[in-house]
C-alpha cells in the first residue's frame, strides 16, 4: 500500500506490477519488467519513492529498483522499542 492508499500487486507470470485503486478496482499504473515472474514489492529509499521488486525463476531470483513517477511514495513502517526482556 502506498501513501495514497493504492494497492500494489505483483503479477507472477505476467511480468508486471500493478497499482490499483482500492475503491474502484481500476488499474492506475503498470510497471512492466524485463522478466516474467515478479513475486513481491515494497517501497524504500530515503524518500520512500523507490519500488523494490523481487522475482523468481525461470528468470532466476532478482531484485529490481524502480523510481516512482508522479510523486508516488510508500508508507514508513511503524517502529517499536523493546523496553524489557523476559527470561523463558
Amino acid at each position: 500500500v502506498d501513501a495514497d492508499g493504492y494497492l500494489w500487486i505483483a503479477l507472477s507470470g505476467a511480468g508486471r506490477v500493478l497499482r490499483v485503486d482500492p475503491s474502484s478496482g481500476a488499474v492506475d499504473l503498470v510497471v512492466h519488467l524485463p522478466v516474467d515472474c515478479p513475486t513481491s514489492c515494497t517501497f524504500g529509499g530515503e524518500d520512500l519513492d523507490e519500488l523494490f521488486i523481487t522475482t523468481r525463476g525461470p528468470d532466476g531470483g532478482g531484485l529490481y529498483r524502480v523510481k516512482m513517477p508522479f510523486g508516488i511514495k510508500g508508507l514508513a513502517e511503524p517502529e517499536f522499542k523493546v523496553t524489557r526482556t523476559v527470561e523463558i
